[in-house]
């Protein structure tokens, strides 16, 4: 997960700034074409997503 670590381990305010690491590297992936890298940051913007929402995060 990048320099984040597991999000249940994570603080609320790295939670949401995970979303948004992950969501600009998701859209710099993509524009890059690079799908490997751009899976990789879905999967990331995934786990950050369902955390964020288990705490009413998002």
């Amino acid at each position: 997960m990048g320099n984040f670590g597991v999000p249940a381990d994570l603080s609320d305010d790295e939670i949401v700034e995970g979303l948004y690491f992950w969501r600009n590297r998701l859209r710099h992936f993509a524009s890059e074409g690079d799908t490997d890298a751009e899976e990789e940051a879905r999967a990331a913007l995934e786990q950050f997503t369902s955390e964020a929402q288990r705490r009413g995060l998002h």
